[in-house]
């Protein structure tokens, strides 16, 4: 079988494979926006949230349900039900994958033309239910690759290889076929390949896949554990991705075009929570499996205090150079989401920071009660999108976004401690929290000496940040012993 990692080893992989696929993406993005324009870039933006919510439907919960599956089974010793889960897996994902790209394929002109009213949207709803299948198989098994306390794989595969080939083709198709299917075929060659050459490996390393049968009961404890992680993944992928969606109903594929660009910046906070929280899940699985509250404990403190001590310093960067990074990486226009660019990042902290209470809640088999909140928190969006978008276009996107993410991280601290009867530790939190108010009061005094638009006075700012942030590291001895202890 896959071979575990220790928590710093797990989060090396995470991070790195977090960065290097923002990286990657980001200049895939921008490469788009300079071959083809903010219109089509826009068109790009608008299908790719169609497909991401369409991946939620796909994986139906398994992000955590596999996760959780696999690790009760490995706790159990019971290597045949491993072999059986993925075989499972296999057919589920092939088959939902195929159903959910014909449903688009065959509505793609419609969607198009009567609902979104956008030249072109079905070319790029075309070319990318051709690839789709593949890419929610590989995001499928890799997901639950990580329920061995394993990171490589999914690292490797989804966050390196995948958006490598992705890069790579657009550049070679836009100068083959000198239009915009480069970006749909893209998509779609990428997926294929990953997967084939995933599939190649992963079953090399999984004992006795090929010889396991299939017990259909598994689909039914899966479905029910499932569906409610379910209705919570896709409520949470949907609050990320209505905005844009509701955008383009609304407004010009052009203010998509220029609202994603901020959005996808944002999404640089994201790498820290996604460094973390997955080395976390099977932890937290696992401890719960055994009812150890003593390691529950540790791991979500730091888990959450590493997310928050490596994201924060970048939201800093975000508030007082956003207008200077939007314009620089982007075009000079795109620095007018200055604001939603500052929106969206405190938004992706909240996102950081209740993403271990959202684990917590979900592999203690609180789950349903979860999913109720985030349905709800899901419904507050579309709500003030709806409200908002008309009067304060991709401000008002951004605003919407904020605002229910901030009611889902006050509901994750009270569900944790109501149903699982857990509190923050005061001793590590408050003392960090002082300090990231003087750390800001620093750096916003810095922006007044370094109020030049440049780059260099932009990385002084950013490695200013990132200096103060780790100076109260290695001041303060109890986090850092909280951090670096070895339990597990």
């Amino acid at each position: 079988m896959l071979k575990t990692q220790k928590f710093w080893e797990g989060s090396l992989w995470n991070f790195s494979g977090a960065l290097y696929q923002k990286i990657i993406n980001y200049v895939y993005h921008l490469l788009i926006v300079k071959l083809f324009g903010p219109s089509f870039y826009g068109l790009f933006a608008l299908t790719n949230s169609i497909f991401r919510i369409s991946t939620k439907v796909g994986l139906l919960g398994s992000e955590k349900g596999s996760v959780y599956f696999v690790t009760k089974f490995r706790t159990q010793k019971d290597h045949d039900k491993i072999g059986e889960f993925f075989k499972f897996l296999f057919y589920f994902f092939l088959i939902t994958g195929t159903l959910i790209s014909f449903i688009i394929f065959k509505n793609s002109f419609f969607v198009s033309e009567k609902i979104f009213k956008k030249e072109y949207l079905y070319i790029f709803l075309w070319g990318f239910s051709l690839g789709f299948p593949f890419y929610l198989l590989t995001d499928g098994w890799a997901w639950a690759t990580r329920g061995f306390e394993s990171m490589k794989f999914f690292n490797m595969f989804v966050r390196i290889l995948r958006p490598t080939f992705q890069f790579i083709l657009l550049i070679i198709l836009f100068f083959s076929l000198k239009n915009l299917l480069a970006i749909p075929f893209s998509y779609s060659l990428s997926a294929v390949l990953t997967a084939s050459i995933f599939f190649s490996v992963i079953i090399k390393n999984l004992k006795g896949f090929k010889l396991s049968g299939f017990d259909k009961r598994i689909i039914f404890t899966f479905l029910a554990f499932n569906l409610p992680i379910f209705f919570a993944e896709l409520s949470g992928e949907a609050m990320r991705w209505v905005d844009v969606i509701m955008l383009g109903f609304f407004k010009t594929a052009k203010d998509v075009g220029y609202y994603n660009a901020a959005a996808r910046t944002s999404e640089f906070l994201l790498m820290f929570p996604w460094t973390f929280s997955p080395v976390f899940s099977p932890i937290c699985a696992k401890a719960i499996h055994t009812n150890n509250k003593e390691i529950l404990s540790q791991y979500f403190h730091k888990t959450l205090l590493s997310s928050l001590l490596f994201s924060l310093p970048l939201l800093y960067v975000f508030y007082l150079k956003g207008d200077y990074i939007l314009g620089l990486i982007f075009l000079p226009e795109f620095s007018r989401e200055f604001l939603t660019l500052k929106l969206l990042g405190t938004a992706q902290i909240l996102m950081a920071f209740q993403s271990p209470f959202a684990l917590s809640l979900t592999m203690s088999g609180h789950q349903k009660l979860w999913a109720k909140f985030v349905f709800f928190a899901f419904l507050l969006n579309i709500i003030l999108n709806y409200l908002l978008i008309p009067f304060f276009s991709t401000k008002g996107a951004a605003l919407a976004t904020a605002s229910s993410l901030t009611f889902l991280a006050l509901s994750s601290l009270f569900l944790v401690r109501k149903k699982l009867n857990f509190l923050l530790s005061s001793k590590f939190l408050l003392p960090f929290v002082g300090y990231n108010f003087f750390i800001f009061f620093i750096l916003n005094r810095l922006s007044f000496i370094f109020s030049e638009k440049s780059i260099l006075n932009f990385i002084s700012i950013f490695i200013s940040a990132y200096f103060l942030s780790f100076l109260y590291l290695l001041l303060n001895k109890e986090l850092r012993n909280l951090l670096l202890k070895k339990t597990i």
